[in-house]
């Protein structure tokens, strides 16, 4: 058997970035295969469709889960959020294109329903999370993002989330 050197290295390569998302998201109860979490692939543009208008309902309000990737190579986020009694609501994933932006809203992560709660995300690479509360005649209001490196893979917790 000949052992090609470049084959060997983009495994392993593969491997060690693979490995700490998987771990990551085994940590935080995500299946590996993601076979239960809805795929959402929005952008920069889709978000002019969502952003609060003066003519929406006062009492619409959603969480907007922005990631934004500073690496060239793509970077693919699982979430999972949680109720304010701790219980898991629901799965998303999506996939941020190097140097771009994608995000994820409260509400995809409850099916529509009302929620009060927390989402925690796992990612390898470069993303950065922010959050901003939007909402009828309140506009959009920035929310806390806390971010840490845990062993390669970025994990990414949004405290304070609301959809209703």
């Amino acid at each position: 058997m000949t052992l090609r050197p470049f084959a060997l290295c983009s495994f392993l390569l593969a491997l060690a970035v693979a490995w700490p998302l998987a771990a990551a998201a085994q940590e935080l109860g995500l299946a590996a295969d993601e076979a239960d979490a809805v795929v959402i692939d929005r952008d920069g543009l889709d978000f002019r469709r969502i952003a609060p208008k003066p003519t929406d309902p006062p009492l619409t309000y959603d969480t907007a889960l922005v990631f934004s990737n500073t690496a060239r190579a793509g970077a693919r986020v699982i979430c999972k959020g949680f109720d304010d009694r701790g219980r898991p609501v629901g799965r998303a994933a999506t996939f941020v294109p190097g140097l771009g932006l994608r995000y994820l809203l409260a509400s995809d992560l409850s099916d529509g329903d009302a929620v009060l709660g927390q989402v925690q995300c796992a990612t390898q690479g470069r993303v950065v999370g922010s959050a901003f509360l939007l909402g009828g005649s309140a506009g959009i209001t920035s929310a806390p993002a806390k971010q840490a490196d845990h062993d390669g893979a970025i994990r990414i917790r949004f405290p304070v989330v609301f959809a209703q």
